[in-house]
């Protein structure tokens, strides 16, 4: 008989769908139902037909569809809800007489889902908030989410994950097959995660939440990208429990202990490693690790790819191979082979006497594996922490001869375990200072300061802004954070909390890497490192905090922090910056902190728009235009008017704030390492010390678009020292370039609040505050909130409607210097 038919419901307006459909076929296959509205939303009933014009009145058609669950519950067949940018599941749907696929830019589930084979098929976001229960379920975008599920879990027989990167947070039960596949065929995977490299990291958390799946298989043919393990006994379990095999990656890393790899064919073999040993197939390159590795060739067998030995020693062994085989070490040459690398000896076959090349160490043509500096551990869940705090009062005897070479990290750590902190605040400031002004090439010209005269100035920064401030040192340890809370008045307090340095590195890691993905821009992924964070940094003296009526908070930090977002630590209740204005201080002693009145200050502002080789920046002119007006005395230059030249002319005497909105990057390596781009050049950051800032009475450098490199101490002292290296008070700089639009919205609300802001810190966190409350807007091809109504160009009118409430689009910003 013939197969059931097909529907199409679709709306221009919009789409209320709570009806049946008859898919059924007396005798063929069961039909399909199509929906292709913009945006789908799920729910318990549909739109109410006599509200419409008032839910619709005044907004841009075409945005909001309702369809019930009740209705999509009653169909049979294959349905397919398909839209252009969201599709948001609210009430809980039993689909077990239907096949459902869910296809938008971005879907979330937020309500239960029972079915057959139940498709997530994304391209940003695929986030599931709610258990699912499936036959087969397809996980399919460039970031795929399973979190906040309390009462139950993922269970399914097989389950498919296609992605860039994930984050699982919850269990996922199966019986069946597991297949990890990337959303984009260069995208390499860590199994077991990493904060080296751009990978799809799948932490050790993460693997634990997998559990009964007989089968994993890992890629497909045709991609390139890099597949490695780390060595851990989570890994190890993970791998030899599922039966992994993989089925397609650019290369192969194996673990680091000694290993053989069976060639069987092309591209195709098996890894045996002690207790573990997997499948691989669609390969064409294996590396080894650090320990022994053995590549077997069976008879006749042509890899066809490259083999690189990696940091260990590498063997060839052609034992087996039945025929004639050719070596050359030297010229990184072995039959069966594409190319050998880091290969330090080889077996011929009994009695073959062709094989040449006389076993040798050579200098490898191609880099060898980066050899991990640290073991980082992976995110802890987010309710780990692994003991109280310990806060100790100040009981250091400040007529105690203090140890010599305390501006040093030992001299620090033993004057804190001698209790000694106010020796310790001292030194702790002048190592820090120290630093930075090595990184720069230059000299300390003032002296440390005392705790009594840190507490001087916070009590003169409170007296003139009404607002309590109190300076927060970070220091890491190997085995142990330490805090230290200088209050204005009160005595220093010292809190010691266990938590190990890298698992310190590694969740501002995930932090930087869940708020800077576009693809998790509609999640809240980062809510589990922002919390982990805030109670690792700031939760331990949050009573102390509020005990003293704090206000402000200045920063300053170890190596590894600078470029830690720390207006977006969030405390399960609200992120940081919603109850402190923030501030990072290199150092108070390199620190110039009198107040300055910027309410009517005067304003040089150059931007670049255009550019050959970088991103275009479409709203730079706009952004000139707005903060112009928000001053009284502004100079401007924009596009081929900004070279060095104009700059050093036009920035003269009588210019309080000097505003750069372009491309800058802090790199690692020397300070001519990281540049601002110019129209016609780059100038290093080392250039910016030869204009006279503080002889010009600059007190304000704004960077609105720069990015810092993750991970390296040079990146970080270019950025967290900009105010220092230029000689101005303060400086605002971006850690990540933010949205061009939702970065207009950020700097023009700076200016406007810096008019009545009772500091430059405060005027920040307002700005940001707007947009996390979705004060500022792009609505209707307009920036509009906050007093502004901004009509875009049309490259940016594509954007759509969005709100800007995400941390990407406001934490980046940081207030460097003196807040006041």
């Amino acid at each position: 008989g013939p197969d059931g038919g097909f529907i199409e419901i679709s709306g221009k307006i919009n789409l209320a769908y709570d009806g049946n459909a008859d898919l059924s076929a007396p005798q063929g296959q069961a039909g399909t139902l199509l929906f292709d509205p913009k945006n789908i939303f799920i729910g318990a009933t549909g739109t109410h037909d006599g509200e419409l014009p008032n839910i619709f009145k005044d907004t841009d058609p075409g945005v909001d569809y309702f369809i019930s669950a009740t209705a999509l519950n009653a169909l049979t067949g294959t349905v397919i809800l398909e839209a252009t940018e969201g599709i948001e599941i609210q009430e809980a749907l039993n689909l077990l007489s239907s096949n459902i696929t869910f296809r938008a830019d971005t879907i979330v589930a937020n309500a239960s889902i029972t079915g057959e084979t139940i498709t997530f098929d994304g391209l940003s976001t695929v986030s599931l908030q709610a258990p699912v229960t499936a036959t087969n379920l397809n996980l399919k975008a460039h970031g795929v989410i399973v979190s906040n599920i309390v009462s139950n879990e993922i269970q399914t027989t097989n389950l498919s994950i296609i992605a860039n990167g994930s984050w699982i947070a919850a269990p996922v039960k199966g019986s069946g097959t597991l297949t990890l596949d990337t959303f984009s065929p260069d995208q390499s995977v860590v199994i077991g995660g990493t904060v080296n490299t751009p990978a799809w990291d799948l932490y050790d958390h993460e693997l634990n939440r997998f559990s009964g799946f007989g089968t994993t298989v890992i890629g497909k043919p045709g991609n390139t990208g890099s597949l490695s393990f780390v060595d851990n006994p989570t890994v190890r379990n993970f791998v030899r429990n599922t039966n992994l095999t993989v089925n397609g990656m650019g290369s192969l890393q194996g673990f680091n202990q000694d290993a053989t790899w069976t060639l069987t064919g092309t591209g195709q073999g098996r890894m045996n490693n002690g207790d573990v040993a997997f499948n691989f197939n669609n390969v064409g390159r294996l590396t080894g690790g650090s320990g022994r590795d053995t590549f077997v060739f069976n008879p006749r067998v042509d890899f066809g790819g490259i083999l690189d030995g990696g940091t260990g020693l590498g063997t060839l062994d052609y034992s087996n191979y039945q025929r004639p085989a050719q070596v050359n070490l030297a010229q990184n040459q072995a039959t069966g082979t594409l190319a050998v690398f880091n290969i330090d000896s080889y077996i011929a076959a009994p009695h073959q006497g062709n094989v040449v090349s006389p076993p040798q160490q050579i200098s490898p043509v191609l880099p060898p594996a980066i050899k991990d500096a640290v073991t980082v551990t992976p995110p802890p869940e987010l309710n780990e922490l692994h003991s109280n705090p310990t806060a100790h009062p100040n009981h250091g005897n400040q007529d105690q001869e203090r140890a010599l070479g305390v501006g040093d990290r030992h001299g620090v750590e033993r004057l804190l375990d001698g209790l000694d902190l106010e020796g310790a605040i001292a030194a702790l400031d002048e190592f820090f200072a120290g630093e930075l002004l090595n990184y720069l090439g230059k000299r300390h010209s003032g002296r440390t300061l005392n705790v009594a005269e840190m507490q001087d100035i916070l009590k003169t920064g409170s007296a003139e802004t009404g607002l309590e401030s109190a300076l927060i040192y970070i220091f890491l340890r190997p085995e142990h954070i330490d805090l230290i809370l200088i209050p204005p008045e009160a005595a220093p307090i010292h809190y010691t909390v266990p938590v190990a340095k890298t698992e310190v590195l590694a969740m501002v890691q995930r932090l930087r890497q869940e708020i800077g993905d576009p693809v998790r821009r509609m999640t809240v992924s980062y809510l589990p490192p922002a919390q982990q964070l805030h109670q690792w940094l700031i939760a331990p003296m949050q009573a102390d905090l509020d005990r003293f009526g704090i206000e402000a908070l200045l920063f300053s930090v170890d190596s590894g922090l600078h470029t830690l977002p720390m207006a977006a630590l969030h405390s399960g209740q609200g992120f940081l910056m919603e109850n402190y204005n923030l501030s990072m201080v290199p150092s108070l002693s390199l620190t110039q902190t009198q107040r300055t009145n910027l309410n009517q200050a005067s304003m040089f502002a150059m931007g670049v728009a255009d550019f050959v080789v970088q991103p275009d920046l479409p709203a730079v002119p706009m952004e000139l235009k707005a903060i112009a007006a928000t001053q009284t005395q502004t100079q401007t230059l924009l596009n081929d008017k900004v070279t060095w030249d104009n700059w050093r002319t036009h920035q003269g005497r009588g210019v309080d704030i000097v505003h750069i909105a372009t491309h800058a990057e802090f790199r690692p390596g020397a300070p001519d390492q990281s540049y601002i781009q110019l129209w016609d050049e780059q100038i290093s950051m080392a250039d910016l010390q030869s204009i006279p800032w503080r002889e010009q009475g600059v007190n304000l450098l704004v960077l609105s678009a720069c990015r810092t490199a993750f991970g390296s101490p040079e990146a970080e002292f270019g950025f967290a020292g900009i105010a220092v290296s230029t000689g101005v008070q303060s400086a605002v700089a971006s850690i990540w370039p933010a949205n061009d639009v939702a970065t207009l919205a950020l700097m023009k609300g700076f200016y406007q609040h810096l008019t009545t802001a009772p500091t430059k810190a405060e005027a920040l966190r307002r700005a940001q505050l707007d947009l996390l409350n979705r004060g500022i807007t792009l609505d209707g091809g307009q920036l509009v909130g906050s007093g502004m109504a901004i009509d875009l160009p049309s490259e940016l009118q594509k954007l759509g409607d969005r709100p800007f409430h995400h941390p990407y689009y406001w934490s980046g910003f940081a207030l460097i210097g003196s807040p006041w």
